[in-house]
């Protein structure tokens, strides 16, 4: 007795039938992975919708719009032919996929009516439905999985891109900061290499240049009042190198306290009434 099985799964190892063409899958990868692509994003975007907003009437519309692209999808499927080793799964994808439509209709109504067991109901369906889609994917991954290119995420490609920028930048910033020293073993170095002492008098002199040119773009009164300005400091200089005390001009005096009219010097009357020239006041 126990031979026989043992036969019967080497015939079916015999009888097994074999893979579709390359270009049978790619074809068949084409038109239906895109649509499971989508079907799991609205799965999610439902559940982000469901949490973070109360408003009936938008979630109303997020489930009503889901019900009608999973319908769409799912009469597409119908009409695209699989190759045979997945005819099972391609059912089971149409069928995952009209569940979905059910339950997003449910939820859609519940939702706008206020009806907690439509809701409940609804979310279980959906659940449900995108159980036996990833379980249809599987199966079309083990036939699928050859022909789809892997394609290269997002992150890991910025981040390969991050690698080499900041080895460039690594080796810029190990580069020399400044100009080579000069080679000791290769001799003394060259005096006519040296920069050339220039006299403290030329700078004197540039200084008065520009501050002369400084004084010709201010206005006319304002240059006067800078040039008495420059000739008084001018003095107060040469008066110290010649060892007398620099002569200043006296601070003005701050006026007594007593002298400074009150509040009340703005309510009396001033000491002459009849000013020249003015009416006499009554």
């Amino acid at each position: 007795m126990p031979a026989f099985p043992s036969f019967a799964a080497l015939g079916r190892l015999i009888m097994r039938t074999p893979p579709p063409p390359v270009d049978v899958l790619e074809a068949y990868a084409h038109d239906v992975l895109p649509m499971v692509d989508r079907a799991e994003l609205l799965y999610q975007y439902w559940l982000e919708q469901a949490t973070l907003f109360s408003d009936s009437e938008r979630l109303g519309n997020v489930a009503a719009n889901h019900r009608r692209e999973t319908a769409k999808m799912s009469r597409s499927l119908e009409d695209v032919k699989p190759p045979a080793v997945l005819a099972d799964a391609h059912v089971g994808m149409v069928d995952a996929l009209g569940m979905a439509s059910r339950a997003a209709q449910l939820l859609s109504s519940g939702s706008r009516f206020h009806n907690a067991n439509a809701v409940c109901e609804g979310q279980a369906l959906l659940v449900v439905s995108r159980e036996r889609r990833l379980a249809a994917l599987k199966a079309m991954w083990r036939y699928l999985e050859a022909v789809v290119a892997p394609a290269v995420p997002e992150d890991k490609a910025a981040q390969a891109a991050t690698l080499a920028e900041a080895a460039a930048l690594e080796s810029v910033s190990n580069g020399p900061a400044g100009p080579p020293a000069p080679d000791r073993a290769a001799g003394p170095v060259n005096p006519d290499d040296a920069p050339i002492p220039t006299d403290p008098s030329d700078d004197d002199d540039r200084d008065h240049a520009d501050h002369d040119a400084e004084h010709a773009a201010l206005p006319s009164f304002m240059a006067a009042a800078a040039q008495d300005a420059d000739d008084r400091t001018a003095g107060a200089a040469a008066d110290v190198a010649a060892g007398e005390p620099a002569s200043a001009a006296p601070l003005p005096s701050a006026p007594d306290a007593s002298d400074r009219p009150g509040w009340g010097a703005l309510f009396e009357a001033p000491d002459d009434p009849e000013a020249p020239g003015e009416p006499p006041r009554r």
